[in-house]
């Protein structure tokens, strides 16, 4: 029947892509920080992925470097904008073509270059939000993030033996007696916590836990605090428990990163050659 993959076809393509799956989720875990399945934004976007990988494969020298920039930069405009949150499978043969397009030397989709994100949105983001909640994780994990309780660079093996997971920066309990229950929830009051670290933290104040937490980790507590995108100056908004100043500043750090995660990286030219 006409649109049917025949045995053949499916037998002589299944190890080149599965190789390219594989190229492309190493390129995830390694430059886009979903080091874990949990922080992948949409699974149909590794069809994209998956099927564009053999053009990419397929250059060499600066076309392979400057397509695999653009291949970032897709990921991540698709992932915060909500591209494949609906009509998922369409989206994926659309951009498989766009793509193609793009990486031969034509220029980039529309919505990569209209793209556009106020940090104001952050807020909003919950777990509800599941797409964008996991990508803000992962764009926190695409720099050198560390454990809060070894200040060790986080890792899939750390990841799952010291059980770190994404928890209150502000404490559930803390903001209840403070009646700012609001927005406790937000992406903004999140970060990768160990699972011993947070049992500690309770429902104390900021300032409170990590006073302690500066007295364990010694000179990297900063160094911490900053790989978490976290405002480590003890004037700041976090180490004094001023919980607004805190939503705005790390809403701006955030959108700093979002930024230079899609801008454009070829700037002079869009062409792979």
């Amino acid at each position: 029947a006409a649109g049917r993959l025949d045995v053949d076809h499916v037998v002589n393509e299944w190890d080149p892509v599965v190789a390219g799956l594989a190229s492309a989720l190493l390129m995830l875990r390694d430059s886009c920080g979903v080091i874990v399945e949990k922080w992948l934004p949409n699974k149909p976007m590794l069809i994209t992925l998956g099927a564009i990988w053999p053009t990419v494969a397929a250059l060499t020298g600066p076309a392979s470097g400057g397509a695999k920039a653009k291949l970032r930069r897709w990921f991540w405009c698709s992932a915060f904008s909500g591209a494949y949150d609906n009509s998922s499978n369409s989206r994926a043969e659309s951009d498989y073509v766009l793509l193609g397009r793009w990486i031969a030397g034509g220029p980039p989709p529309d919505f990569i270059t209209s793209f556009a994100f106020d940090p104001e949105r952050f807020r909003d983001i919950t777990g509800r939000q599941r797409a964008q909640y996991s990508a803000t994780m992962a764009l926190l994990l695409a720099g050198n993030t560390l454990d809060f309780h070894e200040a060790t660079k986080l890792t899939p093996e750390a990841i799952a033996e010291r059980g770190i997971d994404d928890h209150h920066v502000f404490p559930r309990g803390w903001l209840k007696d403070h009646d700012r229950e609001d927005v406790v929830d937000s992406i903004l009051n999140h970060t990768l916590i160990d699972r011993e670290t947070n049992q500690r933290i309770g429902k104390r104040a900021p300032s409170v836990y990590l006073a302690e937490m500066r007295e364990q980790l010694g000179a990297d507590f900063e160094l911490v605090l900053r790989s978490h995108n976290l405002p480590a100056d003890e004037a700041g908004p976090l180490l004094t428990d001023d919980f607004d100043g805190f939503l705005t500043w790390r809403a701006a750090a955030l959108a700093q990163l979002l930024a230079a995660a899609v801008a454009d990286p070829l700037p002079t030219s869009h062409s792979t050659e």
